[in-house]
């Protein structure tokens, strides 16, 4: 697994940071999916309370709403960025692939049906968008912002941390 992430970067070449920024916007809109949990539970703590003061009230419902904007946001960018590097990083690939074909004996390329090379150049490049654009970015914010959540739950409480984290290992060592 370590060599296939390793030729990835590779391929990457120049769109990596991209990579990177976009991974780290996905965790960002994840994490801001999280934070108008905790204004909802100030909501609900001063109704519940009966205090009920209005500033209070109106922070927690523009809290909420600004982090579900800033969760739209992250993600929109998330996935421009994946894409813009994505196609970018299949470019490259293509025009190597071709560069290649190029320096093959003709009698290789002639001997071939050229749907094959077809196949090859357009099809399978083509399933690489799927992992790059939208795999890499959304699988790491993904198992990152639970784990995070893991980490503040034992400093919350950790009686109740150590089985959470015990679920928590297994659901992931069965997704790989």
């Amino acid at each position: 697994m370590y060599q296939s992430i390793k030729r990835l970067f590779v391929l990457a070449g120049e769109h990596k940071k991209k990579m990177i920024i976009s991974v780290l916007m996905a965790f960002g809109s994840v994490a801001a999916g999280f934070i108008p949990y905790f204004f909802i539970s100030r909501f609900v703590t001063e109704i519940a309370a009966g205090t009920m003061k209005r500033s209070i009230l109106y922070g927690a419902a523009a809290g909420t709403g600004a982090f579900l904007c800033l969760k739209t946001l992250l993600m929109f960018g998330s996935t421009m960025l994946s894409h813009k590097a994505a196609y970018r990083i299949l470019r490259n690939i293509r025009l190597s692939l071709a560069e290649k074909l190029t320096r093959l004996p003709l009698g290789y390329v002639l001997e071939r049906n050229s749907g094959v090379i077809k196949k090859v150049m357009e099809n399978d490049v083509e399933e690489l968008e799927r992992f790059l654009a939208h795999n890499i970015p959304e699988t790491i914010s993904s198992i990152g912002v639970p784990a995070a959540v893991l980490v503040y739950l034992f400093v919350l409480n950790p009686g109740l941390a150590f089985p959470c984290a015990s679920a928590y290992r297994w659901r992931f060592a069965f997704m790989l």
